[in-house]
């Protein structure tokens, strides 16, 4: 089922186009797609080196703010045979299902589109998994605080996970900015797929 886009059934009344990532005990995992729109395709701004110790590290509420600004949630795959309209992968909207709620494929994105999609999957999950621990240990803080005990040792943990989100947010940024806009440059150069499959029936072409 690798880089299959199918209808699926995520309530009784709503059905949506979303593509397959992966299956597990019977479930099945696909991320939400929606029509691209003229943003979807512009690189974002990457996170400006910044010291993350000293003087020099930046306030909570700044670092809460480009987290906002620069978090990874979406790939552009084009329009893919299939699709009505250029579309985007959301990938922070997961549905997980089951075979019955899989209704019908309605298109297969490119094989490079599939594994960025996996990627940025992945990614997104040990950022999340990340910010789950600093949360615990934020809680964990508060209460040694409100023990009066001591929590050198939790703060230095929290400075680590903040670092390691810090630097997995810049390179997830980095990525984005590389794999929209290469395919924007594509989208450019080549028309949608459905014109070669009207002209060309069962040929092809070779792109380089």
């Amino acid at each position: 089922m690798e880089g299959i886009v199918s209808l699926i059934r995520i309530s009784a009344d709503r059905i949506v186009p979303a593509l397959y990532l992966m299956d597990e005990n019977e479930s099945y995992t696909f991320a939400q797609i929606r029509k691209a729109n003229n943003e979807d395709t512009l690189p974002v701004d990457s996170l400006k080196k910044e010291k993350v110790r000293g003087r020099n590290r930046r306030p909570e509420e700044k670092r809460v703010k480009d987290e906002k600004k620069n978090k990874i949630d979406s790939v552009y795959i084009g329009q893919p045979v299939g699709l009505k309209s250029t579309s985007v992968v959301m990938l922070k909207k997961i549905h997980v299902v089951k075979s019955d709620s899989i209704i019908k494929k309605i298109a297969t994105v490119q094989d490079e589109d599939f594994k960025k999609c996996l990627l940025m999957h992945k990614e997104i999950k040990r950022t999340n998994d990340l910010h789950q621990q600093l949360h615990k240990i934020k809680k964990k803080i508060e209460m040694a605080q409100y023990n009066n005990e001591k929590y050198r040792d939790l703060e230095k943990q929290k400075e680590k996970i903040e670092t390691q989100k810090e630097l997995l947010l810049r390179k997830n940024a980095e990525v984005k900015d590389s794999i929209n806009y290469a395919k924007r440059i594509q989208s450019a150069i080549m028309p949608p797929e459905e014109y070669f499959q009207e002209i060309l029936n069962d040929d092809f072409i070779f792109f380089y």
